[in-house]
């Protein structure tokens, strides 16, 4: 058998390797990562915390100082201070702060304050002296002066 050497033809053109760009699906399943990844290290690290308010009406709670996430009465917060609002129709608005700690499962009660009634007195003769709590209010005819709710002791001279 003999061996004979073969004639060598280059190619004429030039074929370029295909480049491995970036692809929009592989920026998209790395955005995707990265979000799921955040959300779950956000949930497994957040605290449950119930806030409950104490009035005769349904309240409304706005949260501030933070990143956190509403479930009905219970919210994920992670440790540290919040501010909260809670309003109610009927009760004056209240501000506080709530402080988040480390353990898993915390309860904050918060209790409005009712807003002041409103008294009226008229008398026969006008200008008789109204005094609720032994404290001078004005004379009569008196219209829509507001008092705190409670038991208060009103006379009349």
């Amino acid at each position: 058998m003999v061996i004979e050497p073969s004639a060598f033809e280059p190619l004429a053109v030039a074929v370029d390797k295909p480049r491995r760009g970036s692809s929009p699906w592989r920026w998209i399943l790395l955005t995707t990562a990265v979000v799921f990844i955040a959300i779950m290290g956000f949930l497994l690290s957040a605290k449950s915390v119930q806030i409950t308010v104490q009035a005769q009406t349904s309240a409304d709670i706005e949260l501030s100082g933070g990143l956190y996430l509403p479930f009905g009465d219970r919210y994920l917060l992670h440790s540290g201070d919040y501010q909260v609002t809670a309003t109610a129709q009927g009760y004056h608005p209240l501000h506080s702060t709530v402080t988040v700690t480390d353990e898993d499962n915390q309860i904050v009660e918060l209790v409005l304050q009712p807003l002041p009634g409103r008294l009226g007195v008229n008398s026969q003769p006008f200008g008789a002296k109204v005094l609720i709590d032994g404290e001078l209010i004005g004379e009569t005819p008196l219209s829509a002066v507001p008092v705190e709710a409670g038991e208060h002791s009103l006379r009349i001279q």
